[in-house]
């Protein structure tokens, strides 16, 4: 029996480009969140966990390090969390039920819902998420429930990607 797999090789030529990107990319994020913190923006991140059977103390701990990582890489000014919920869960639906408990030993400012009534209140925010369903894999809802809410008032929307390390970060300016 012959077993055939599919091998993608990078040509030469984008070896130089390729590991430039991975060498700057920190660096590149960093000076972004720096630049839009002088323009006054404020930068926040958002850790999610989904549901499993992680015992509470395990569950607190990955958190912690996503927390941790958002201040430290991103330069996150505050950052929320959700406990346990699904990528695709609803933003408005996510946190409705969790108690102070829940939150007890997390270094994070809050909950999804926390989260969305400060992009509600404050006037320019940089959303940092670690990757694209940290935040969520439901674009409609996505659209409803965050950029929606800020469409009429909206002034700059920025976009930033840096995909290898998955970092998004969503700015929103209101006015």
């Amino acid at each position: 029996m012959i077993s055939v797999r599919l091998l993608h090789v990078l040509k030469k030529d984008y070896f130089a480009k390729i590991i430039e990107r991975i060498v700057f990319l920190l660096h590149d994020h960093q000076t972004e969140i720096r630049n839009l913190k002088q323009q006054e923006f404020t930068v926040i991140g958002y850790a999610r966990k989904s549901k499993s059977g992680e015992d509470v103390e395990t569950r607190t701990r990955l958190l912690n390090l996503m927390c941790k990582r958002l201040k430290e890489r991103s330069l996150v000014d505050h950052v929320f969390v959700s406990y346990a919920s699904q990528g695709n869960d609803q933003l408005a639906k996510r946190d409705l039920k969790q108690t102070s408990e829940t939150y007890k030993g997390l270094h994070a400012e809050g909950s999804t819902q926390d989260m969305m009534r400060f992009i509600t209140n404050t006037e320019k925010v940089c959303l940092v998420v670690l990757d694209y369903a940290g935040l969520s894999t439901n674009s409609n809802d996505l659209y409803e429930n965050l950029l929606r809410r800020t469409i009429n008032i909206l002034t700059k929307f920025h976009f930033f990607i840096a995909t290898l390390a998955t970092i998004i970060s969503i700015c929103v300016h209101t006015s």
